[in-house]
């Protein structure tokens, strides 16, 4: 071991580092001095940079343990300092270590209406006093009560007369059979009518009988002068003077002597004796109203006569002469109207007028010889319905002009629900100056009235005589210029100047009572027939079927629209063709035109309204779904354009809920060369 003294120190290198290459080893009992001074117990040497010093370790305090709430020593670890006192309910937590407790009611109970204790917790307080009815909900319980009429004298009836005014009074009156009604006094119900189910007639109460009335549906045999029992085809109605009645009898058509008929005009009883300075003049009855004379022709002038008028002055449908409208149309501004009759041709003339201000339009449009369409709107083209300003429009046909005899009776058309005009008066019926009709008679009503009578332009003379179904009026055969023509069995009619018979069954001529034209007799495969003016085929050839057009489809895309947007659109056909099938590739709304001007008359139709008649709109389809839609029965459509083409014109509607390009394909026969 190396030792290191002092002066060695001092003579290598003065205030030099101390170079210990082989370690410093102190031996017991010396300490290790640093400036002088020994380090005490624990100390250790620590350097700041530049030199050296004793540094003491630090003093490190026991291991941290837990707190003990119990512990009551302050010096100890465990102690809880400035722990507060704590009332006793926080370690129990009972209620009843609670101080200050609030007053606590006692339970809640049902309220009882029968309580009548005001302090008992029960007791309901100002409750109302109710009327017996409130519990036993009894009608003789209320006060007060309406009396209530129990028969019908409590009514009136009975005692006074009852006006009902206007209202209708709709009863059942009928009797099972008519002994059921004879039990019912004809004289204290004088003026009654009822109805007998098994006779199917009507009765009323007259002279202390019921009397059966006549209706429609009943025979002439049902009147009270007519015997119609054991009548036979052929027979005539005439008077038995021995039974005060009408009973059937042979048609005296005997002829052989001349008779005592007439077959000329000036002949007859009750006509002129003769046409001497008759020309032009016209036939009446005379003022007595028993003979016909010659009167003369009354003068005539041609005058303008409307055949339609509408005074429209409310937005809603109605009714005019001879014509008819529908309601107002906001979305396009749109009346469409529709002839009672229809038109003979679209030419006719609409003249209108507005109220109050001349400016205010009514635009008259797609003419058909069933209707028209107008529009009403301001002078700026804005919506002016007619319940603002009304409006009115008058009708002239084509040919306005109607010739009218001075002093004649101009001839009404028979009137209906629809169409102004006159009625009918037969025998039994009179009609009073304010038009009210009235019969008479014992209620049988006219002749021609009756179910099994049919009378047209009766004349003077004629008979009611029977044609196997029904009394029609003929002429009395009681006269002739000798036998020419004579009924003979089973319809038989006998040519007595050559001695041939004619065979007529069943209202057919027998085929050998028919001339042999150059036909021959067969049948005939698409045949070429000639007719002759009288309806017999006087030629007919065979031809072979040929040239018949098979089915045809073409296809029309709008390429990609909106929703609820529309698109024109077009198809390549015929001329004329019959529409089979409608296929989408969407759902839309598609319509077919017979050309672009009705399309575009038509583009702001609505899908809830149809179109007119005559509008140009050929056929229609609306699809929810990719589908095809079979057209049964088939349409005929065809081009209208001025040289006809085969182009089919139409209108496609996105109805998809989005963007798509919908493609729509006909299928069609062709129909047109």
């Amino acid at each position: 071991m190396s030792k290191l003294l002092a002066n060695q120190i001092a003579n290598y290198n003065d205030n030099g580092p101390v170079e210990v290459k082989e370690g410093l080893n102190l031996p017991t009992g010396k300490p290790l001095q640093l400036n002088g001074v020994v380090g005490t117990v624990g100390q250790y040497l620590t350097t700041d940079g530049t030199s050296l010093q004793w540094t003491t370790l630090p003093t490190i305090p026991p291991a941290q343990i837990q707190v003990d709430w119990n512990e009551s020593t302050p010096s100890e670890t465990d102690y809880i300092k400035n722990k507060p006192a704590l009332a006793s309910v926080a370690t129990s937590g009972n209620y009843t270590d609670l101080i200050n407790k609030p007053n606590i009611p006692p339970t809640q109970v049902q309220a009882d209406w029968n309580v009548g204790t005001p302090n008992d917790v029960a007791f309901i307080k100002n409750k109302p006093a109710f009327a017996p009815v409130a519990t036993t909900g009894a009608y003789t319980d209320l006060t007060g009560k309406p009396t209530i009429p129990t028969t019908l004298g409590d009514f009136g009836i009975g005692a006074q007369d009852i006006n009902f005014g206007s209202y209708k009074i709709t009863y059942s009156n009928v009797y099972a059979t008519l002994p059921d009604l004879q039990a019912v006094s004809a004289s204290t119900y004088h003026g009654m009518f009822a109805h007998v189910h098994s006779t199917g007639s009507g009765y009323f109460a007259h002279n202390n009988a019921w009397v059966e009335l006549l209706d429609v549906n009943k025979s002439i045999g049902n009147l009270a002068d007519v015997y119609t029992t054991g009548v036979t085809d052929g027979q005539v109605l005439k008077w038995d003077a021995g039974n005060s009645r009408w009973s059937p009898a042979a048609d005296d058509n005997s002829g052989g002597g001349g008779g005592g008929g007439s077959s000329t005009f000036a002949g007859l009883t009750d006509t002129p004796a003769n046409f001497t300075g008759a020309s032009s003049k016209n036939v009446v009855v005379n003022a007595a109203g028993n003979a016909l004379e010659f009167v003369d022709e009354g003068t005539s002038s041609n005058e303008i006569i409307p055949v339609a008028m509408a005074f429209v002055t409310a937005d809603t449908a109605g009714t005019g002469t001879g014509i008819s409208w529908g309601a107002y149309n906001s979305s396009n501004n749109r009346i469409e109207f529709t002839f009672t009759t229809a038109q003979p041709d679209a030419n006719y003339f609409v003249l209108w007028s507005r109220e109050q201000y001349a400016q205010h339009e009514i635009t008259v449009t797609n003419k058909t010889t069933t209707g028209f369409r107008t529009t009403w709107t301001n002078n700026d083209g804005s919506d002016l319905p007619p319940s603002i300003f009304g409006g009115g429009l008058v009708v002239y046909a084509s040919t306005p002009t109607k010739s009218v005899g001075a002093g004649w009776n101009e001839v009404l058309p028979t009137a209906t629900a629809n169409v102004l005009g006159g009625i009918k008066i037969g025998s039994g019926l009179s009609i009073d100056g304010s038009g009210v009709v009235t019969a008479s008679g014992g209620g049988g009503g006219a002749l021609d009235g009756l179910s099994d009578v049919t009378i047209t332009s009766v004349q003077l003379n004629q008979v009611l005589k029977y044609d196997g179904s029904a009394w029609t009026n003929q002429a009395d055969a009681t006269g002739g210029g000798g036998a020419g023509v004579t009924d003979g069995d089973k319809g038989d009619i006998v040519v007595s100047a050559s001695g041939q018979t004619w065979l007529i069954d069943g209202g057919a001529v027998d085929t050998a009572e028919l001339a042999d034209t150059a036909v021959t007799a067969g049948s005939y495969t698409a045949a070429d027939i000639t007719v002759d003016a009288k309806g017999r085929v006087t030629a007919a050839t065979s031809n072979t079927l040929s040239g018949l057009a098979s089915r045809g489809t073409d296809s029309a895309a709008t390429g990609a629209i909106a929703d609820g947007a529309a698109q024109n659109v077009s198809w390549t056909c015929a001329k004329t063709y019959s529409l089979l099938k409608v296929q989408v590739s969407h759902p839309c709304w598609v319509t077919l035109y017979i050309d672009t001007l009705t399309r575009t008359s038509d583009a702001s139709r609505n899908i809830q309204t149809d179109p007119l008649p005559g509008s140009g709109v050929v056929a229609e389809v609306v699809s929810t779904e990719s589908t095809t839609i079979n057209i049964t029965p088939a349409v005929t459509g065809w081009n209208n354009d001025s040289t006809p083409g085969a182009t089919v014109y139409g209108k496609v509607v996105n109805m998809s809920g989005q963007t798509n390009d919908i493609t729509v394909t006909l299928t069609y026969v062709k129909l047109e060369a």
